[in-house]
């Protein structure tokens, strides 16, 4: 029997799990799907987030560039740790952005930019701070923590029939504690969903591409920029939230292969607030709801 070849992505694969119908429409060609269900400022400055300033940051500290001045910046006692990173990372990263993208953005696209920022600073200083190894010899040690971000992964999952799967995502940043044998994933995020479960299932595919190549299950850490406070999940509990993935992959399948009876979005709200609501029952027939959650 030759094997049916089907390929997704960890971003539709997210949109799936807030609804299996939005993945439908997205891939049929409505460029705002994914936007249903989401609040909050979003990708006007999430993205010169990743491309301008962590991006940047990540990329310098994994491959070497500029590894003198970060070096220096680590060489401290951890109470030091996160006022120098604010101030490297205002300086070498904020500054030249905002005298890059001032005349173009907005106000309020700046500010939020800036707060985000600061926000991420904290809780990257709270990760590293826990790698004496790092503070002790900042240059030896930074190639073993800092991974290249905004990595492209691709694993095949195989259904029982022999149809496969392809999944492909790029990660936000991945880093490592060398000291404990320990990673954590980083996920950047604008806009927020009301049901942050859902938002997690992103993560978990992500997390699921790092262990069918490298055997490690990494923590999770969400920023949504808008917050405060990340949303962390242990290495232990985000393994076995892995374990729902293959209930995800059964439901995109059905959308891969246009199944006209698609189920519909867990959460009834979603579909109160959806734009789609009048024609999507037309679209893909009554169904039902409650398919199985990733995250759970």
């Amino acid at each position: 029997m030759m094997k049916s070849l089907l390929k997704t992505t960890a971003t539709d694969l997210h949109i799936c799990q807030r609804c299996p119908r939005l993945m439908a429409y997205r891939l049929g060609g409505e460029k705002d799907a994914w936007l249903v269900g989401l609040t909050g400022a979003g990708i006007s400055y999430g993205k010169l987030f990743h491309e301008h300033l962590a991006g940047k940051f990540h990329s310098d500290a994994a491959d070497g560039s500029n590894r003198a001045e970060l070096a220096d910046a680590f060489r401290v006692e951890v109470t030091e740790l996160e006022t120098r990173l604010d101030t490297l990372i205002r300086e070498r990263y904020f500054v030249p952005f905002l005298t890059e993208k001032s005349a173009k953005l907005k106000c309020d696209q700046l500010m939020a930019t800036a707060r985000g920022t600061v926000f991420w600073v904290k809780c990257l200083a709270d990760f590293l701070s826990d790698i004496p190894s790092l503070l002790v010899d900042p240059e030896k040690n930074m190639s073993a923590v800092f991974h290249q971000p905004e990595k492209t992964l691709c694993a095949a999952y195989s259904f029982s029939d022999q149809t496969v799967l392809e999944v492909q995502g790029r990660y936000d940043a991945l880093l490592f504690n060398p000291d404990k044998a320990e990673a954590a994933l980083f996920e950047f995020k604008g806009f927020k969903s009301s049901n942050v479960t859902v938002e997690l299932s992103q993560a978990l595919v992500y997390v699921w591409l790092i262990s069918e190549k490298t055997g490690i299950f990494p923590s999770v850490r969400l920023l949504y920029l808008e917050d405060d406070v990340p949303l962390c999940y242990p290495a232990a509990d985000v393994k076995n939230m892995c374990d729902n993935l293959p209930a995800l992959f059964s439901t995109a399948r059905q959308v891969l292969e246009k199944v006209h009876l698609l189920p519909k979005a867990v959460d009834s709200l979603l579909c109160e607030e959806c734009h789609y609501r009048t024609r999507c029952e037309t679209d893909w027939g009554e169904g039902i709801g409650g398919q199985t959650q990733a995250s759970q």
